[in-house]
Order: C-alpha cells, then sequence, then structure tokens
C-alpha cells in the first residue's frame, strides 16, 4: 500500500533468468521462493496497478496457474511460451504494454543489482528495446525486503527447525567431535572437520546425529560450507574457509549455517581450551554484550539503533575492545541467508518489527594476545539466530546450545607439562 516503498513506479519488474553456479543469491529468486515456494527461471514477473502478468514456460505456467498468489483478489495472467520466437517475442510486447498502462507508464521498479543472463533475459531486454518505449528505472530490492521481512507462522516455523539444526549439528557433532580429537591429540584439518559436518548432513547418515520426528532431513541443505578455525587465523566472515591447518587449542570457533525448506538459520559458538584470565574476561563481555544486544531487538527500534546501542555499551564498559568489534551486529535472515537491507550497522534506517528474524553476530576480530608470541591474537564470536516479539516480551532464540563460560572454556590435562595421559574436563 506504500508506494515508498517502490519509489513510487508505475510497475515492478522481476525479471529472472539464469545464473552462473558461484553467483551470489539473487533476490529476485528469493522473492520468487518467498511467493510461490519454487524458484522459478527464466521467468519474467510485472507487477501491474490492476494486475499481474508472467512470462514463462509451460510447465512453470501450469505450476503458477495452480499458486495462490498473497491476497487472492490479484487478479493475474499467465502468458506460456512455446518454440515459435514470433510467438514469444508477441508475449513479451504484451508484457511491455501492460507496463505502459500502468498509472503513468513511466517508471518502472527492478532489482537493481540481480544479475541474470541467458537467451530469456536477452529477448526481454530486446523486447523493451524494439517497443521504443523509455523508462526510468528505480530500485525496489529494499521494498522486496520489508515485504519478506516480516514472517508468517509457517515461514517462522521453518526458520525455527533450521535453527534446531543449526543446534544438533553444533551441540551433538561438533563439540565431541572437537572434543575427542583435542583429547587424543589427532592432527585434522579444520578443512577435513568442516567437510565431515558436511557430508553428514548432505547423505544423512551419521550416527552422532538423531533428527527430531518433525525434522525431515531431506530438506535440509547448508548455507556454506561448515567454518572451523584456530590457532590464531581468523576470519569472521561468513564467507570464509576452513584452512588446511590443524585444530589446536586456544580460541576455537565454529560457524554452521542451514536452510530448512527454503529457509535460513545461523549460529556461531567459540570454545576456548586452556584459556588465560584475559581470553576468559573478554569471552564473558562477549557474551554480556550479545544478551544486551539481543534484549535491545524489540518491535519498532531501528536497525541503526540496535548497534549504537552495543557500540554505546562497548565505550561505557570495554572501551579497549572497541577497535576490534566488528562492523555490524547480524542482519536479516530468512528465504535469504542475509538481507542486507535489514543489517544491523549504523548505515541502515530500517525498523525492526515482530515477526522478523535476524542472525545476531557479535564478535571481536583480532584480539592482541601479549601473552603468546606465536599467535599474537586470537577472535571471539558468538552468532544466534532470534525472532523479535512485540510488546516488551524478549526475544526468542531458535539456536539453543549453551554460551556459558562452564560448557565454553575447556581444560586440557596433556597441556600440563607434568602430565603424562591426555584426558579432556569440561
Amino acid at each position: 500500500d506504500d508506494d515508498s516503498m517502490f519509489g513510487k513506479a508505475s510497475a515492478l519488474i522481476v525479471a529472472v533468468g539464469t545464473v552462473a553456479d558461484d553467483a551470489p543469491p539473487q533476490k529476485g529468486t528469493s522473492f520468487q521462493t518467498w511467493l510461490f515456494g519454487y524458484e522459478l527461471p527464466d521467468t519474467l514477473m510485472v507487477i501491474t496497478a490492476t494486475n499481474v502478468v508472467f512470462v514463462t514456460s509451460q510447465k512453470k505456467g501450469t505450476i503458477l496457474e495452480t499458486a495462490k498468489l498473497p491476497g487472492d483478489a490479484i487478479p493475474f495472467e499467465v502468458l506460456k511460451r512455446t518454440k515459435d520466437e514470433n510467438h514469444n517475442a508477441d508475449l513479451f510486447a504484451k508484457a511491455v504494454q501492460a507496463i505502459a498502462g500502468s498509472n503513468d507508464g513511466k517508471t518502472i521498479g527492478v532489482v537493481a543489482k540481480d544479475r541474470f543472463d541467458g537467451k530469456f533475459i536477452t529477448e526481454w531486454k530486446s523486447a523493451i528495446e524494439k517497443s521504443g518505449k523509455k523508462f526510468d528505472e528505480v530500485d525496489i530490492s529494499g521494498g522486496i525486503a520489508t515485504l519478506m521481512a516480516v514472517k508468517d507462522e509457517d515461514e517462522l516455523r521453518s526458520v525455527r527447525l533450521a535453527g534446531k539444526l543449526c543446534s544438533i549439528y553444533m551441540k551433538d557433532y561438533f563439540v565431541p567431535e572437537m572434543s575427542d580429537i583435542l583429547d587424543e591429540d589427532r592432527k585434522v584439518k579444520h578443512s577435513k572437520l568442516s567437510r565431515d559436518m558436511e557430508d553428514a548432513l548432505l547423505d544423512g547418515k551419521s550416527k552422532k546425529i538423531k533428527y527430531p520426528q518433525e525434522i525431515t532431513p531431506d530438506l535440509a541443505d547448508w548455507a556454506y560450507p561448515p567454518i572451523v578455525q584456530s590457532g590464531g587465523k581468523y576470519d569472521l566472515r561468513f564467507s570464509a574457509e576452513s584452512n588446511n591447518e590443524t585444530l589446536e587449542e586456544g580460541a576455537i570457533i565454529c560457524l554452521l549455517g542451514i536452510r530448512y525448506k527454503s529457509y535460513y538459520a545461523n549460529i556461531g559458538r567459540t570454545y576456548l581450551i586452556n584459556p588465560d584470565k584475559d581470553q576468559e574476561k573478554n569471552y564473558r563481555f562477549l557474551l554480556e554484550l550479545q544478551k544486551y544486544v539481543i534484549s535491545n531487538l524489540k518491535d519498532g527500534i531501528t536497525c541503526k539503533e540496535a548497534y549504537g546501542k552495543a557500540v554505546a555499551y562497548i565505550e561505557s564498559k570495554r572501551p579497549d575492545l572497541k577497535d576490534v568489534f566488528l562492523k555490524n551486529c547480524g542482519f536479516g535472515i530468512g528465504v535469504e541467508f542475509r538481507d542486507m537491507h535489514y543489517t544491523l550497522s549504523p548505515k541502515s534506517n530500517k525498523v525492526l518489527k515482530a515477526g522478523m528474524t535476524i542472525n545476531v553476530v557479535i564478535g571481536f576480530q583480532g584480539i592482541q594476545d601479549e601473552t603468546n608470541k606465536k599467535k599474537k591474537s586470537y577472535s571471539l564470536i558468538l552468532s544466534d539466530t532470534v525472532k523479535i516479539n512485540g510488546g516488551n516480551e524478549a526475544p526468542q532464540i531458535f539456536t539453543d546450545v549453551s554460551k556459558d563460560p562452564n560448557e565454553a572454556f575447556m581444560y586440557l590435562v596433556s597441556s600440563w607439562k607434568d602430565a603424562q595421559v591426555g584426558s579432556l574436563d569440561v
């Protein structure tokens, strides 16, 4: 209803073609998934003031004809392509006419950063050029983000179950495996541990994992390969890779993101093996800060305000950590792993609402360690997927793995010089 969400566009265009396998996620594809539960490549959607027009293949057209759009009062027309190029050109011409006849027909809303290619997109661009019509363009990415941000009960269930899977793999796979590796003094590469976790979900045969009845493992996939880091080299971005160095004591970080029924959740934990007093102190503050940030995520607060409160808290309690604090406190998560429009950072004025889900990420990158000449620095991170509630109700955390120091601090007997046999006390 609020045309300012879409830059006062006369019509909205979501044109989805093909992308390379290694291309970043495209918002147009996410919008399709949100609307229909499917990704529909080589499909054009034109939303006008009075109706919705689709141009797509015969098979996908049949799927769309049986779909129920949000707000069933919206009339929509499905134009099905064939192998006849003249017929297909006529369909695109009809779509252009629908745009020109919507409101003043001068401004189209597009997803500016989407980068699709292929024959379908080429033909669509050609149809606009051949029409001789000139349209101004405005970016509607932020408006689509707002539409998708507040989740209904089915969506929240999928995010919750994705969060439960993240928790299961952290608690029942990573932590016991990490403990055994250290306890037995085995040399296991970060990349090997990551790959084994990845395979456990993909083949569904791991004896370590017991799935609750409400979860169908076949509907789950990784958001990114599990990230495992230790030994003084840390990259707290979700695009980071687990390197080929071996797991070792100190600060051990694990980040896991899982997609379930098209919806994402994420978890991140830091475990400190034989921590010194400064490491323990900094972790306890990290946990304190994360609890504070989550407590502020209430209906009506802006992303910018949430981040500002975090920075002010650091300045008042631990100003020595301000320079190593991450540049944001997380982001919106759901049908997209990362909704950049809802990043908890100084740049976003987006307002958080009840029913939104946020991947809260609190981290310190590169804390100097004066006592360790070999590693020189370490990093700490905690990440949880939370749902914002209404009124003064506290946010609900969907990722349930203890962050208590009693669980996060571990002490290896084998590291004591007078010990002959290694074991792990947790």
